[in-house]
């Protein structure tokens, strides 16, 4: 497949070694009651199914490095303002919390994603060129986004179209 013979090529002509080469993507779930449950009450049991409309969407942008380590998310909650007292955990330092309305990514979440995994790798990559595969999300094409990694030395690397599920 030419796709495969591209990446490898982009690959050796960026001499890019393997702990710079990343697979970044995201993915939604919902938040809720997955199963019936037993609701107890005076007189009789019954099962509560819940609805399947009553559930919060939440996206988590995630990316692995081809040497097996991986890089803290960013996890998108549906909202308009979060407020850290909200949030009683214990989520690692740098895994970064953000809204969007719909609880999906938009071109600001993913380009914040970008500066954040930069962050991240920015020691690891030791001034060397940088492999970001990434899917076709227009959110991913915007100048902005384009113009960051290459300000960084991170060359995007676009998956073919509908292929993430397969690759």
């Amino acid at each position: 497949m030419k796709h495969f013979s591209d990446f490898q090529k982009a690959v050796r002509l960026l001499r890019v070694p393997r702990y710079n080469i990343y697979n970044f993507d995201e993915t939604g779930f919902r938040i809720g009651c997955l199963a019936g449950q037993l609701v107890f009450t005076r007189t009789k049991k019954q099962v509560y199914i819940s609805d399947p409309d009553n559930r919060e969407l939440v996206t988590s942008m995630e990316c692995i490095c081809a040497d097996g380590t991986a890089i803290q998310p960013m996890i998108i909650i549906a909202g308009y303002v979060m407020k850290e007292k909200h949030f009683m955990n214990d989520l690692d330092d740098d895994i970064v919390l953000a809204v969007s309305e719909s609880g999906y990514t938009n071109d600001l979440l993913s380009y914040q994603w970008l500066e954040h995994f930069n962050q991240q790798i920015e020691e690891k990559a030791r001034g060397q060129n940088r492999l970001l595969i990434i899917d076709g999300h227009g959110s991913h094409l915007t100048k902005e986004f384009i113009d960051y990694c290459f300000s960084y030395k991170i060359s995007p690397f676009l998956l073919p179209p509908h292929s993430t599920h397969l690759l």
